[in-house]
């Protein structure tokens, strides 16, 4: 997990509705997310841009890694939202 500089005993627990709204939030972002890399792999490798699977691994390694901070970042609110939900 990431570190946080916020200390989640000092933040008020969300009210239902916002916890919903984060939650819907969460899911759709991580679906749009998905859906985009896999329509941009298989757009790649359908048009001759990538052409063996070698090339696939790169492109596919590559695109992992600019999302790893965003992931992080999600990972990040996953990790305060657990904290305020145990409380």
């Amino acid at each position: 997990m990431a570190d946080s500089t916020v200390d989640p005993a000092e933040v008020d627990p969300l009210d239902r509705s916002s916890l919903v709204a984060f939650v819907n939030c969460f899911v759709a972002d991580t679906c749009a997310f998905l859906a985009t890399f896999a329509a941009e792999c298989e757009d790649r490798y359908g048009r001759g841009r990538i052409t063996s699977l070698v090339d696939f691994k790169a492109h596919t390694k590559h695109r992992l890694e600019e999302h790893a901070v965003r992931m992080q970042r999600m990972e990040a609110g996953i990790a305060m939202l657990e904290n305020k939900l145990s409380n």
